[in-house]
């Protein structure tokens, strides 16, 4: 190619391109008033960011409507571009706004029809202020919660209008006038299903929480009334049917019936066709062209010939061929179950999957939204997707699901962009996030049955930064400051968390503090801090934690007590003294421990397993005093039985024992008794007891192994109250190794309880019956409250 060629190939595209650009430029914005009241257009012009000379931008403009919108000025705002000459398109575009003014609201409302309620009771229902916005839509929203407040009273025929009248030609002001037409009050007498043979009232009642007079849970529920309530029971009912495998089945919108004899009552009918219950005759696939059909149907679970064709069943097969394209790149797949009869026998049908392919999909670029606060890479280090690679739909969920359990946001969405066309095979991947509230500032009391009088002041950043001064936020770190003051415990903490310490997938955590507790035996006080890693493996994490502190003991008890021995009377041969414990240590520990949470949620769980082992030394090799193993397994998990109903398994060992020519300090002994471990015991007071020559006085001195098994099935009342009984059992031995003897040394309870979870200060009361104690000498205590989750 000569110089010339050359020359004019580059001019051609730079005009090619100036052109293009040229064609999207906005060279004038206009604004269309539809309203007719007003010529000033200042007021649209002031709420827009776009400028003249700015090039055409859809999102900008969708921010510029979003803003009109918001300002609650406008009704339906909405953009037209127009060619700013349809002969030379060169010249740019116009852009015109199109508004419609909203009037503003003249008090007060005129109201007419009202009986049940008075006309103060509606003017705070229709929430008018004088100067607000107003149109037929805001109306119709203001009518609407009249509307509602007529039905929690049982008025299911009540019509609420309003009409808008101008105060006079543009002056931008009118008046409202309120028309309530109440009907007749219809309480629902009962809620009843015409048609249904294969499910009876009863069942299709459970669906939508209506429960008999004598079921607990029907006395904190609401009973569907209003037209968006029945229409889910309708929905429910339906649900029901569809799992029981009548895909034909179909429910009538309920209808009121007056009840004979009682103008003030009326049943709730819906009438049922239930059709056909189906049966699997098979399964086929059709469409499937990319991969084999044997492999396709390897990921479809729960279709067993024979089987109910229930609905949830087909679903879970569409999503499992969905999610099987989906991770390989074929985002837009769409999969379509159908059931095809059976020639031979109706009852039963082929359940099809129509596949219609996609094509696959590349990534790329990652692109974040949002995040006004949170540094981009917080949120990028989550996303295991990267731009070349191919648009895995399974692992976009995946990343959606682990952005959201940050707790930072409160909407997590993705979705894709394409520059050209929305069948490109190139497409930009976008995560759009609404930032929450991740601060917490909590302080209250209570009371408890160990603690007795506790308050306690929390200070929270869940989103911290500690090197953004003076804001301290984006970061994704996690900050606590916490105080708890009770009769028998003060505790000062602070926390930090860097969740990807040196951008690597390694949670660093510091903590300092300061514990002080109070026994009937001693007083002890921990003063230290704590460093610890954990990175994530393949099944859980692991992690290694450091612990350097100063134990201070003080208000031993300094009579000389001994021994119990197998009869419960103290043993001369056998004495001790808490004041032999050394007042002052320095305990230098180091701590591996691997865990494991699968938890649906963090605070009452219904689903999951947590479980953890560990392992800590302590003492002159890390510079302490106290040379001391511990090692110990916990496990618990939550099963999801029916109506919510959910039962909890746990189990726990641990051994601890003093290597060298020293002894296990009282402090580092293991206890169980109390709310936490064995309910219906008294707070630590299993395991080896002493006491007073006489055999007045006994105290517990822990042990150095104990195993601890417990269940737990709860029913929930309501949104936040929880019924529950429990059964615990547990023994503490007095060395390292006696696990062979816990079967004739152990405490075992059964009891009930009540769980009432309220944000920030949910509380448990538990009543226990003790059904065997470890020794004569173990106290009971059958009431336990505390507040706190466990």
């Amino acid at each position: 190619m000569n110089a010339r060629l050359l020359r004019n190939t580059i001019l051609t595209g730079l005009l090619a391109a100036w052109a293009g650009a040229a064609e999207n430029t906005i060279r004038q914005i206009q604004v269309r008033a539809l309203d007719g009241f007003s010529a000033d257009t200042g007021d649209v012009l002031a709420l827009i960011g776009t400028k003249a000379g700015d090039t055409l931008n859809v999102s900008r403009q969708d921010r510029d409507i979003r803003a009109l919108i918001e300002s609650q000025r406008f009704t339906a705002p909405s953009v037209v571009v127009e060619p700013l000459d349809p002969a030379r398109p060169e010249e740019g575009v116009r852009l015109v706004y199109v508004v419609t003014r909203r009037h503003r609201f003249a008090g007060p409302a005129a109201i007419a029809g009202e009986d049940y309620f008075g006309r103060g009771k509606i003017e705070e229902l229709l929430d008018l202020q004088d100067g607000a916005f107003i149109d037929e839509q805001v109306l119709a929203v203001k009518c609407d919660a009249v509307r509602r407040e007529y039905l929690k009273r049982y008025f299911p025929q009540t019509e609420v209008k309003a009409v808008l009248e101008p105060t006079a030609p543009k002056s931008g002001l009118a008046r409202v006038r309120v028309t309530i037409a109440e009907g007749p009050r219809l309480k629902p007498d009962e809620y009843v299903f015409e048609g249904n043979q294969a499910l009876t009232d009863k069942e299709l009642r459970k669906t939508f929480g209506e429960h008999p007079w004598w079921n607990p849970r029907g006395w904190f529920s609401t009973s569907p009334y209003s037209e968006e309530q029945l229409a889910k029971a309708q929905q429910d009912a339906r649900e029901a049917y569809l799992e029981a495998g009548y895909l034909d089945a179909k429910i009538a919108p309920a209808r009121l019936v007056p009840v004979p004899g009682n103008p003030r009552r009326a049943s709730v009918v819906f009438e049922v066709q239930e059709g056909m219950q189906y049966r699997v005759a098979g399964v086929a696939i059709a469409g499937a062209k990319l991969f084999p059909e044997s492999a396709l149907r390897a990921v479809i679970p729960d279709l067993q010939p024979g089987a109910v064709a229930a609905r949830s069943a087909i679903q879970a097969g569409a999503k499992a061929l969905r999610d099987y394209y989906g991770a390989r790149g074929y985002v837009d797949t769409q999969v379509r179950p159908n059931t095809v009869p059976d020639a031979a026998d109706p009852a039963r049908a082929t359940i099809r999957f129509d596949i219609a392919e996609g094509p696959l999909v590349v990534v790329r670029n990652v692109l974040i939204r949002g995040n006004e606060r949170t540094r981009d890479k917080v949120v990028r280090r989550e996303i295991p997707v990267s731009p070349g690679q191919i648009m895995d739909e399974v692992r976009i969920a995946r990343s959606e699901n682990r952005l959201r359990n940050l707790g930072l946001f409160d909407q997590v969405r993705h979705y894709t962009e394409s520059g050209t066309s929305e069948a490109s095979t190139n497409r930009d991947l976008v995560f759009e996030v609404k930032e929450g509230r991740t601060g917490t500032f909590m302080i209250g009391g209570g009371y408890s049955s160990v603690d007795q009088l506790v308050g306690y002041l929390q200070l929270q950043q869940g989103n911290f930064d500690i090197l953004n001064w003076p804001n301290f936020t984006g970061g994704g770190q996690k900050a606590r400051l916490g105080l708890e003051i009770g009769s028998n415990h003060q505790t000062y903490e602070v926390s930090w968390t860097e969740p990807w310490f040196l951008d690597r997938p390694l949670a660093l955590t510091v903590d300092l503090y300061r514990r002080a507790n109070a026994y009937d035996q001693y007083d002890i006080v921990r003063l230290g801090g704590a460093v610890g890693v954990s990175y994530p493996v393949r099944i859980g994490s692991f992690g290694l934690k450091y612990t350097l502190e100063q134990i201070t003991l003080d208000s031993l008890l300094t009579n000389v007590l001994y021994y119990a021995d197998d009869n419960g009377a103290p043993d001369p041969s056998r004495p001790f003294r808490f004041a032999d414990e050394p007042d002052s240590a320095v305990n230098s520990a180091l701590e591996a421990n691997w865990t494991y949470d699968t938890r649906d949620r963090l605070f009452v769980p219904t689903r999951g397993i947590q479980a953890s082992i560990y392992g800590t030394v302590a003492g002159s090799m890390l510079g302490g005093d106290n040379d001391v193993y511990r090692a110990g397994a916990q496990f618990r998990e939550w099963f999801p039985l029916w109506w919510r109903h959910i039962l909890s398994l746990r189990g726990r060992v641990e051994s601890v024992d003093a290597y060298g020519d020293t002894h296990v300090p009282i402090y580092d002994r293991i206890f169980l008794g109390g709310g936490r471990t064995i309910r219906g015991v008294r707070y630590r007071d299993m395991g080896s007891k002493v006491g007073d020559p006489v055999g007045t006085d006994f105290y517990s001195v822990g042990g150095n192994s104990m195993a601890l098994v417990s269940a737990e099935y709860t029913v929930p009342l309501f949104e936040a109250l929880r019924v529950a009984a429990f059964t615990d059992a547990g023994s503490v031995r007095p060395g390292s190794t006696d696990y062979d003897d816990m079967l004739d040394h152990y405490c075992w309870t059964a009891g009930m309880g009540l769980r009432i979870d309220i944000p920030g200060f949910p509380i448990r009361f538990d009543y226990a019956w003790p059904l065997e104690m470890d020794d004569d000498l173990t106290r009971t205590e059958r009431f336990v409250f505390w507040v706190g989750f466990e």
